[in-house]
């Protein structure tokens, strides 16, 4: 399936995405994205709906889910251009890689393409155990720790187009706990999305209908509540658009939400909340304005979009405004409104061979009567040194408070990578070297991994965190419609002993590498992979 998000995140609109793993499988971890600390904020994937106050790690989900990943935003529909083919083909995609630790994953994508319609069924599931076995099932059972099951179609016929998915996501792991057993954490989701689109003539209607339902149950020591906890929501967005007049392309929108939360038989929540807007374009700022409803209070809607390119460069600049409830394990704290600002401005330019781009991001949330901001500022760079040798790299200054900011106030990546398509006319050849240093680290909050909120808490001492410098190697080898893959997480660990001699400053186990104390610090991971490709 070939399609581009309207939505762009990572690469252009979000720009950098900062992502902190518990587990180098990718089941638990948190994300900053713009430098905010990604938490109760709702996201789509395609059609599909996650509600984010317990769903905050898109990675868990699988790369399917992770392709179409776009954060919430009031004023857009998750509408994809899709290219349809002149023939028809039925492509199946096999991916299973085998790794330290019990790690063990399959994919299998079935994607069947029309000129007119497409269908695709998508398969996920992980297992890993982890470096101290933290996440075997207390019961000894082998059922994978989690599953992903995606059905998706679209069709475009009289110009009418409709883009529908449906999914299952299944979570059985084991959690560290102090006993002789592991914890259990289950957790199931059924997410449900339709998208529609009329023709374009004097009026076009475009409507998103989703359901998100989760249930979900623990047993750990560290976790008071035993009892089954569920949510309820539903998103109904819709969008009049009429006639270009003189190019302000009027607009008028509706986005309803529904939301019911129970953790236990005394703690619940429903609640609604909906947004009213306009929006026109004047002189390339696509500008909406409008109200949010939440329950009995009412709160204004600004969000603003420009593009602009001039000459060699481009400019993209974006501005919202929103409000919506505080998470649910803050309920018995302070308002129940929580007041979100963004703002985000990055320019793309070409050097030479080189893309350059510069960006600066600005975010706050409003709750309680207290402000917590962020701010972050960097550049990006991305080259083709030789024939067949490219690199990428990034760098990001980053300051912020609590609630909002990961700590970290520095990020420095790169990413140096080989591809030759023809190796004495057998194969072909990939090789890449990656690597991120997570620079002038402290402590200034904790992330709950189960209930997905960050709390503040009083640091006794220094704050100040030891810098992480993580590298990463992938070969792979393609032969027809085969690739054979083999990678390494956290090379400095992997070959410590030569490590020690390298950095003499460093003793036994600085090397692991751990993102939140629930979970055992992170050593290697050494993966082997099968990619195969079928096309009919």
């Amino acid at each position: 399936m070939k399609f581009t998000t309207i939505i762009l995140f990572f690469s252009f609109v979000l720009g950098q995405s900062n992502d902190l793993q518990f587990d180098w499988s990718g089941q638990f971890g948190m994300s900053s994205i713009n430098g905010r600390l990604f938490w109760n904020t709702d996201w789509t994937s395609g059609p599909l709906l996650f509600d984010g106050t317990f769903s905050h790690y898109p990675k868990r989900y699988g790369k399917n889910i992770i392709t179409q990943f776009s954060p919430f935003t009031i004023h857009q529909i998750p509408l994809t251009n899709y290219t349809y083919p002149d023939s028809t083909y039925i492509t199946t995609t096999l991916d299973y890689i085998r790794g330290d630790y019990n790690y063990d994953k399959l994919v299998i994508d079935v994607d069947y393409e029309t000129a007119r319609r497409y269908a695709g069924l998508h398969l996920f599931k992980r297992s890993y155990a982890g470096r101290e076995g933290q996440f075997f099932h207390p019961l000894g059972l082998s059922t994978p720790m989690q599953q992903s099951y995606k059905v998706d179609y679209r069709s475009q016929q009289n110009e009418w187009l409709i883009e529908a998915a449906a999914a299952r996501f299944v979570t059985e792991s084991g959690l560290p706990d102090s006993g002789d057993a592991n914890g259990l954490l289950e957790d199931e989701i059924l997410s449900t999305g339709l998208l529609t689109q009329s023709p374009s003539e004097k009026l076009q209607w475009t409507s998103h209908f989703a359901v998100f339902q989760q249930w979900r149950r623990m047993d750990v020591s560290w976790y008071s509540n035993r009892k089954k906890q569920f949510i309820n929501r539903t998103r109904w967005h819709q969008q009049l658009g009429g006639p270009s007049f003189e190019g302000l392309n009027p607009l008028l929108g509706l986005d309803m939400n529904m939301q019911s939360i129970s953790k236990n038989d005394s703690t619940s929540r429903n609640i609604n909340w909906h947004t009213l807007y306009a929006q026109i374009n004047l002189m390339g700022f696509k500008t909406s304005l409008g109200l949010t409803q939440i329950a009995t209070k009412l709160v204004d809607y600004i969000a603003i979009d420009f593009t602009k390119s001039l000459d060699k460069f481009n400019i993209r600049a974006l501005f919202e405004e929103s409000s919506k409830p505080h998470h649910f394990n803050l309920i018995s704290f302070g308002d129940g409104i929580v007041k979100n600002r963004f703002a985000h401005v990055k320019i793309k330019s070409v050097f030479g061979k080189a893309n350059i781009g510069l960006t600066a991001d600005y975010s706050s949330m409003v709750y309680d009567e207290k402000e917590y901001v962020t701010f972050q500022t960097g550049i990006l760079v991305h080259t083709k040194l030789f024939k067949q040798f490219t690199f990428s790299g990034s760098y990001f200054n980053r300051e912020g408070g609590t609630l909002l900011f990961d700590g970290i106030h520095d990020i420095a990546t790169f990413d140096l990578h080989y591809s030759n398509k023809n190796v004495i006319n057998r194969f072909a050849l990939k090789m890449g070297l990656s690597g991120e240093g997570l620079l002038n680290r402290e402590q200034s909050i904790s992330f709950d991994p189960i209930d997905s909120f960050p709390y503040e808490y009083m640091v006794i001492g220094s704050n100040e965190l030891a810098d992480i410098w993580l590298l990463n190697a992938e070969v792979a080898v393609t032969i027809s419609s085969m690739t054979i893959t083999w990678s390494v997480r956290n090379i400095l660990q992997a070959i410590e002993p030569t490590s020690l001699k390298l950095f003499p400053e460093k003793e036994t186990g600085d090397f692991l590498i751990q993102h939140n104390p629930t979970f055992p610090s992170m050593g290697r991971l050494v993966m082997f992979g099968i990619h195969w490709t079928f096309k009919d």
